[in-house]
């Protein structure tokens, strides 16, 4: 089920990082290297804070489809007999 949930989800994750990860300015991460930073260095200080709000939104969407998809009453001792 988690998997499935996975699966579900993943595309609102998705929809949601692409737009910032395609406006992130390559200038930005030009300037970085510049300033003597390397990939890690870049990856932590540009690109995940302008990721972060995205990642939340994503996350949150998905995990609202997931609680959408879950059905309280399959799993309930009266309907395991």
């Amino acid at each position: 089920m988690f998997v499935a949930l996975t699966f579900i989800g993943l595309p609102f994750v998705v929809r949601t990082v692409q737009p910032v990860l395609e406006d992130v300015a390559s200038e930005l991460e030009e300037a970085a290297a510049t300033l003597g930073a390397d990939r890690w260095q870049t990856v932590v200080r540009v690109i995940l804070p302008a990721l972060l709000p995205a990642l939340l939104t994503g996350f949150a969407l998905a995990f609202a489809r997931a609680l959408a998809n879950t059905d309280p009453w399959s799993s309930s001792p009266a309907t395991c007999r």
